[in-house]
Order: structure tokens, then sequence, then C-alpha cells
């Protein structure tokens, strides 16, 4: 692709991390900054699919696992 609105390839945790704070951040009512939950959504990324065989029930277990570190967050 060429043009002023390509987008640069991202590595799927950077998509993921993105998708993630995108629906979290209504769901967690803005008590956490999208930043910190997609910095947050990246390194559970990584960390299950280190050494995965199947990566297909990464993006679901992920957005769990995050969302149930936020859910009673406060900031």
């Amino acid at each position: 692709m060429s043009g002023i609105d390509a987008q640069p390839e991202t590595h799927p945790e950077d998509r993921f991390a993105r998708e993630v704070a995108e629906r979290l951040v209504p769901r967690l009512g803005g008590r956490v900054p999208q930043q910190t939950i997609e910095e947050e959504a990246r390194q559970t990324y990584r960390s299950l699919s280190e050494g995965a065989r199947i990566h297909d029930f990464i993006p679901i277990l992920g957005e769990r696992d995050v969302f149930l570190r936020f859910r009673n967050s406060s900031a």
C-alpha cells in the first residue's frame, strides 16, 4: 500500500492491545486510561503466546484476563 492513509505494519500484540483497549475503556467506565490497558494487553498477549502451539484462543483469553485485572480498579 502507498499513500498518505497507509498504516504501518504493526506487531500482533500491538493490534491486540489497541483492539482490547477500544473495547475495555467503555466497559471499565473510563476508570483506567487507554494507554494502561494497552500496556497490560501487550504483556498479556506476549505471556499467553510464548510457547503456544495454538493461538486461536489468545485474543479472547487475553481480553478476559486484562478485564478481570482492572474491573475493580478505581483508577
